[in-house]
């Protein structure tokens, strides 16, 4: 099966939903930075993961991109104006794309 690494901001329920929908196809994993985001309600979110591995960021975030990028097929980078999404385009990777 193919595997997905994405790494994105925040769990938004339309990424979610997506993400859901991917893992039914692929084995995904996403890389989330933060599990909110300043000045949205709590309700907003989606933290139903039924489908993928969710992770979330913290100070090991270089050991787990260098993990789960290497042991990827595929590589989505949703975010590449911070830290951990430049360090990812800085890495070696497999296929990567970069969405912006």
């Amino acid at each position: 099966m193919i595997k997905i690494f994405w790494i994105t901001n925040i769990p938004s329920p339309y990424k979610v939903e997506l993400f859901n929908m991917l893992a039914n196809y692929f084995d995904v994993t996403v890389f989330f930075e933060n599990k909110t985001e300043k000045g949205r309600e709590d309700a907003w979110y989606n933290y139903n993961f039924k489908n993928f591995k969710a992770i979330y960021a913290d100070n090991n975030y270089r050991m787990i991109i260098n993990k789960y990028a290497s042991e990827s097929d595929i590589l989505i980078n949703a975010d590449y104006s911070n830290k951990i999404c430049i360090y990812l385009v800085m890495s070696r990777t497999p296929v990567t794309l970069v969405m912006g």
